[in-house]
């Protein structure tokens, strides 16, 4: 994964998942916070990745070992929901006039 292509330099390990997403060609859809084995508590970036013309969903966490990867059979049912609701959210306002114009307009 990209992950592995990228190094955090220092960077803040959201910064770090962000730009391996970017680069694997996927979508940052969020992250919440994730409790570890150990009860402290950690970061978990959900992904939206496309397979074979399919979006897949990935949960990318923090870990000792840096991150360990969930694939979408082992994210919870409700969380995934949620995550599918999120991108089609983000893909309709992407594709809606109403909102990229404003923000266009006060670019300049």
């Amino acid at each position: 994964m990209a992950l592995d292509l990228s190094e955090a330099g220092g960077r803040p390990w959201i910064e770090y998942v962000a730009e391996a997403t970017a680069t694997a060609g996927g979508e940052l859809l969020f992250v919440l916070p994730d409790q570890d084995r150990d009860g402290g508590i950690r970061q978990c970036a959900m992904i939206r990745l496309q397979e074979d013309e399919r979006d897949c969903l990935v949960a990318v966490c923090q870990s000792e070992e840096g991150y360990t990867i969930k694939t979408e059979d082992r994210i919870d049912a409700d969380l995934a929901e949620f995550a599918r609701a999120t991108a089609n959210l983000m893909r309709h306002l992407r594709s809606d006039d109403r909102v990229l114009r404003p923000l266009a307009e006060g670019l300049h």
